[in-house]
């Protein structure tokens, strides 16, 4: 798991991960113009800002990940303690972010 929580003290996604989801959907609208078929590369869209991997889906399941708010694509290991995964296979995995647990 990343050490790299991915959030700002209030809670906020860092801004790396929402660029991150930004040149996806620039990718995705890419492969789209380019009749890509089978699995193209995203970008990994982990809590490690430093991370540079990519994983390997198809358009369809990009856009399954990218039109529920708060869902990432990551590779299968790049889950934070944060984070529930949602999907995991041998080639990409879906997080999504957990809300802290408040005391009462």
């Amino acid at each position: 798991m990343h050490e790299r929580i991915g959030r700002t003290p209030g809670g906020r996604l860092a801004p790396e991960r929402d660029r991150f989801r930004r040149a996806n959907d620039e990718l995705g609208s890419r492969y789209a113009e380019l009749s890509a078929e089978g699995v193209v590369p995203f970008i990994c869209e982990c809590a490690d800002e430093r991370c540079t991997r990519v994983a390997s889906l198809t358009l369809d399941e990009y856009a399954a990940v990218a039109r529920t708010p708060g869902r990432y694509v990551i590779l299968p290991g790049h889950e934070h303690d944060d984070e529930r995964v949602v999907h995991r296979d041998d080639r990409y995995a879906v997080a999504e972010w957990r809300e802290p647990e408040r005391a009462v």
